[in-house]
């Protein structure tokens, strides 16, 4: 569960290699330990660093003619492009399927599945996300792994948590949380953790929502995992907000805005303190925010972010009051049926 100490040792391991000349046993270590020095950076959260060294990985593999590693490498220049936003994405997570496919690896094509209902999630197509972590899920029953078969249905309840059906949400993420406690697996185990806080935020059980992700993002902070430490850390203002937790939520949220770069982040986090300035009468600096927080979602490409943040500057602001009608169909598209209990 330590990022950070497997880091040091897979850098340590590295350096101790020749920088050329190197044997084909010394070149088949390089691309097994820089495979796995990608799936470090890879959960922490630091996608370029994955991609570098994920590309190193193929051109080794592709080099010693190792089809499973060149394979696996794909799997994390996909992971990377999508956070990125690259165009890129569109082709390595297709090959990375095919030659899981040829190789008859089901645990490796869950991973990419997933991958790519990742990547159709960010992409705001949700009904293709929610398929292919269903596929996901399957291949990974079918490899009869316990984190797998189970990381799909994460993921499509973090859709279905969105599309405002809290409960059903809330009762797959229990079921997740309890099968990967089972399995040790402790970034899982964080994961799971802050996307049941979430939803039992959302469906009305702010107190325990709090402690769930107050909770995961200390796990977070152990495994280091800064990707996901910036991911909990809004979420903790949403939840916040949820429970009229004011402070809490404008203090989690400013702590947002240190860490968080990415236009869709902060427009989360714009919102978040849009509702906090609403509730304490300050209405100018509510619609502020919230105007900001629209332009910044809308760059991003952000539909949901979009969707909510149009919806609250309508009823904040009678100005604005022709932005309720996109909210609404932005959100009508995604397939949400009900708002989060600060918006409603």
């Amino acid at each position: 569960g330590s990022v950070h100490a497997a880091t040091r040792w897979y850098e340590r391991c590295l350096r101790r290699l020749p920088a050329s000349g190197l044997t084909r046993a010394e070149r088949e270590v390089r691309l097994h330990v820089t495979l796995a020095y990608a799936a470090a950076r890879h959960r922490q959260g630091k996608f370029p660093e994955c991609l570098d060294w994920a590309k190193r990985a193929e051109s080794d593999a592709i080099e010693l003619g190792d089809k499973a590693s060149q394979a696996k490498a794909l799997d994390r220049l996909h992971v990377a492009a999508t956070y990125l936003g690259l165009p890129e994405a569109e082709t390595y997570g297709p090959a990375a399927l095919a030659l899981h496919r040829a190789l008859g690896d089901h645990l490796s094509q869950a991973r990419i599945l997933d991958n790519m209902g990742i990547q159709r999630y960010f992409a705001y197509d949700w009904d293709t996300a929610l398929d292919l972590y269903g596929q996901a899920a399957q291949a990974g029953r079918v490899a009869g792994d316990v984190i797998e078969a189970n990381l799909g249905r994460m993921n499509a309840a973090e859709v279905i948590s969105d599309r405002g059906l809290f409960e059903s949400a809330t009762a797959e993420f229990h079921d997740v949380l309890r099968n990967w406690r089972a399995a040790g697996w402790a970034f899982g185990i964080a994961a799971a953790g802050s996307n049941l806080g979430l939803a039992l935020a959302r469906d009305g059980d702010s107190d325990n929502g709090v402690t769930m992700l107050r909770e995961a993002l200390d796990r977070f902070k152990e495994i280091g995992a800064e990707e996901f430490i910036a991911e909990t850390t809004i979420r903790l203002a949403e939840a916040s907000t949820h429970a009229g937790a004011f402070d809490d939520a404008r203090a989690h949220a400013e702590a947002g805005l240190a860490i968080v770069s990415d236009p869709q982040g902060r427009s989360r986090i714009l919102r978040q303190l849009a509702t906090c300035a609403a509730a304490a009468g300050r209405k100018s600096e509510a619609v502020e925010r919230l105007r900001e927080s629209v332009e910044l979602a809308r760059e991003a490409g952000a539909k949901y972010e979009e969707g909510l943040s149009c919806i609250m500057l309508a009823s904040v602001s009678s100005a604005d009051g022709a932005q309720a009608s996109r909210g609404t169909a932005l959100l009508a598209e995604l397939g949400v049926v009900a708002l989060p209990p600060a918006m409603r």
